[in-house]
């Protein structure tokens, strides 16, 4: 198969050529809409080279009909804006599985990132994936783990599970999100005691799916002191009081400590938790909802710059 060397193309053509594992024997549809189609566009001009066709449709003009013709190993890929993805067009907005009767591989994009963002994500080098899944992909599990950061960050917790979102589609009908996300691995519920110093982004607050407050990146430390799997205090300036402020008007249960995710994109700190979390040398501390404990929210903070270590002894 004559895959095309990704250090040669834009790193749009990178969807095709490393993600998608295509050639030009395949066929190639993307489904966009208004908000995301001049990005699309350029999608498009840049992936055509290198496979058989490809083929935009605009969900808000056109059907999309066509992409039940697919063979197994052609490729449909969603790239539509937020307001798409919970309005009209939700039904075919799937994030880590592809819609029913779609034999093709599927790839979704992000639909909050930015194009900024979207061109660093695919642009990230092959081996700096890689070593960050060498490195942070198999974390032992069932004994306690200590994670520091230059933030300050020390804590130490027992994972329980681990999970990769998958971001290559080199197998036929696969499915893939873009860009490259995360390493996540589930926390024992109370395992976790030390502080987490968020020095790069706090993400959305909601409850469901109503937004309690935006937070974004950090203009002072805000300082999470974590006892026994759960917030036991906020401390910083502005943005950490309010944090706690909000997370105290919910129940306790919204306080635990639940996931640690591992960036796997190499992208610029942006406010956005969707991006900020995927950036590689970054960790993410999820609480909330997860690993078991059914709570209203979940909540990602952002620290960069971090090792982790098994404790002597243990």
């Amino acid at each position: 198969m004559n895959i095309v060397d990704t250090r040669t193309l834009p790193a749009y053509a990178a969807l095709v050529a490393h993600f998608g594992g295509l050639d030009v024997r395949h066929e190639v549809i993307i489904l966009t809409d208004n908000e995301k189609e001049p990005t699309a566009q350029l999608i498009q001009a840049a992936c055509a080279p290198f496979v058989r066709s490809i083929e935009l449709i605009n969900l808000d003009l056109n059907s999309h009909s066509r992409i039940y013709n697919l063979a197994p190993q052609d490729l449909l890929v969603l790239f539509v804006g937020i307001d798409s993805w919970t309005g009209k067009h939700r039904q075919l907005a799937l994030a880590f599985s592809k819609p029913p009767g779609v034999a093709a591989k599927y790839i979704c994009i992000r639909p909050t990132i930015t194009a900024q963002a979207l061109l660093q994500g695919l642009g990230t080098p092959p081996q700096l994936t890689a070593s960050v899944l060498q490195a942070h992909g198999n974390l032992p599990q069932d004994r306690p783990l200590r994670l520091r950061a230059s933030s300050g960050t020390d804590l130490t917790f027992t994972l329980t599970d681990s999970w990769t979102i998958p971001f290559t589609t080199h197998e036929p009908g696969a499915n893939a999100y873009l860009p490259p996300a995360e390493v996540s691995y589930d926390l024992e519920l109370g395992s976790a005691n030390g502080t987490i110093v968020v020095d790069i982004t706090v993400g959305e607050l909601r409850v469901y799916a109503d937004l309690v407050d935006s937070f974004g990146l950090v203009d002072e430390a805000v300082v999470i002191d974590i006892q026994h799997g759960a917030i036991a205090d906020i401390s910083g300036g502005a943005m950490a009081l309010r944090l706690k402020e909000k997370l105290w008007e919910l129940p306790a249960n919204c306080r635990q400590l639940v996931e640690l995710g591992i960036g796997l994109s190499a992208m610029t700190p942006s406010g956005n938790i969707g991006i900020d979390e995927s950036i590689a040398g970054t960790c993410h501390f999820g609480f909330g909802r997860g690993s078991g404990n059914d709570a209203p929210i979940h909540l990602d903070v952002v620290v960069a710059d971090f090792k982790i270590e098994v404790p002597k002894g243990c």
